[in-house]
């Protein structure tokens, strides 16, 4: 008979104790979303062909501004000139990668699926810039930091990517699994003043 197998993620036991404030005094919410495939994708984007191909196994091109992201079946992150990071929620990411290896096989490029890899979190809330601004010295004011932006920073002692999703505000928060518990534990201390609440996305 076999037995299902049961994903775990690195964040479970610090969700296990983690203080969760009263509803109408929480000025941030924190949900941990342990469910995401990561794919890291590199590439010449003043090559046609890849853009192309990229965009065939995508059906959704490629950000090729700095700092930003595209969203549809698969949301894609810049990182820098010639890599990014995709993200995608339903299960498909090894899929998703075999579909990138084939159709860039002939073309100068890398796929590496990181799954596994990080952890991401979805702050919001009125206090979300604030508590954010505390460790990260990233100008996140909406003028310079809006909605369809992302950026590497660090944030406290470690490096995150920051992908503001909307101007709520609700920005997304990626960290290697290695330092996922010691965001979460700053963020929980950073975050005691305004009252934050952590949960789990299903």
């Amino acid at each position: 008979m076999t037995e299902s197998i049961e994903r775990h993620h690195a964040l479970e036991s610090f969700l296990r104790g983690a203080v969760v404030a009263a509803g109408e005094n929480t000025g941030v919410q924190v949900e941990i979303r342990p469910q995401l495939d990561y794919i890291n994708l590199r590439g010449d984007p003043a090559d046609g062909a890849f853009l192309s191909a990229v965009r065939d196994a995508l059906n959704q091109g490629l950000p090729i501004d700095a700092n930003t992201m595209t969203c549809g079946a698969v949301t894609v992150y810049w990182l820098g000139p010639g890599e990014w990071l995709l993200t995608t929620a339903d299960g498909r990411g090894m899929d998703l990668a075999e579909s990138l290896e084939t159709a860039l096989d002939d073309i100068h490029a890398s796929v590496n699926s990181l799954s596994g890899g990080y952890i991401a979190m979805r702050i919001r809330g009125n206090e979300c810039a604030a508590l954010l601004a505390k460790g990260c010295t990233l100008d996140l004011h909406p003028r310079a930091f809006s909605a369809g932006d992302c950026a590497q920073t660090g944030l406290g002692k470690t490096n995150v990517l920051l992908a503001k999703v909307d101007d709520q505000p609700t920005v997304d928060l990626f960290v290697r699994r290695s330092f996922a518990e010691y965001v979460a534990l700053w963020l929980q201390h950073a975050g005691a003043e305004y009252g934050i609440r952590f949960s789990t996305a299903e």
